[in-house]
């Protein structure tokens, strides 16, 4: 059994009752509502997250509040989706021609080798192949993607991809509470993923846990 540190252990039950508190102030004081306190739903389901175990590398920063909007920003790059690789990552031509790949800010699709996975690429294939979309450029990830926001008929792409159930909510990068909101709608309504996990009689396991227990070699 790996042992944990007492200072990790400390750090984690700090977070939690941090998050508690946060909680029980946002549902019986909601004029104190505001900044980090309107937030505590996502934090307690952030920090479930890093329970479940993974921690987000160090390469790819966070910048949430630049995508937390469902409407199309004026500073969007257009293009078109030439390649899709799996329910995250697609490949992006802009209007002079030039190629970068993407990876969707704020979800995490089932890997192609897991449960559900070759669902959620078909899914994105279907609706964002070839088509003209408007994009928002954020950081670079450890694998040199670009972690973007799509705009795909003038709505953000990830948050339909969400509400359909084909893929979670990736809390450790991303805080908004929309997200998470289209994530409880799928799973309450039994869309995509979660819909295959009731049928098939089983519990879906989450990306980033699946990936840590099936590391890549």
């Amino acid at each position: 059994m790996a042992r944990v540190s007492s200072g990790n252990l400390g750090k984690k039950i700090l977070s939690i009752i941090t998050a508690l508190v946060l909680l029980v102030i946002w549902h019986f004081f909601p004029e104190l509502a505001k900044g980090t306190v309107r937030s505590a739903p996502v934090l307690l389901e952030r920090v479930a997250q890093e329970v479940l175990g993974e921690e987000p590398p160090a390469s790819q920063e966070k910048n949430a509040s630049s995508f937390s909007c469902d409407t199309v920003p004026p500073d969007g790059i257009h293009g078109k989706i030439v390649h899709v690789s799996d329910g995250d990552t697609v490949d992006f031509r802009n209007e002079q021609g030039e190629e970068m790949r993407l990876r969707f800010y704020g979800v995490d699709a089932p890997e192609t080798s897991q449960e559900f996975g070759a669902e959620a690429r078909r899914y994105v294939t279907s609706r964002i192949l070839n088509k003209d979309v408007v994009v928002v450029v954020g950081n670079e990830d450890q694998y040199g993607r670009k972690v973007s926001t799509i705009y795909l008929d003038g709505s953000n792409f990830s948050l339909e991809l969400l509400r359909g159930g084909y893929v979670w909510h990736y809390v450790a990068y991303c805080d908004d509470p929309e997200y998470s909101s289209a994530q409880k709608e799928a799973r309450r309504e039994s869309k995509g993923l979660w819909k295959a996990g009731r049928d098939g009689g089983y519990e879906p396991t989450p990306p980033w846990k699946y990936r840590k227990e099936h590391p890549r070699k």
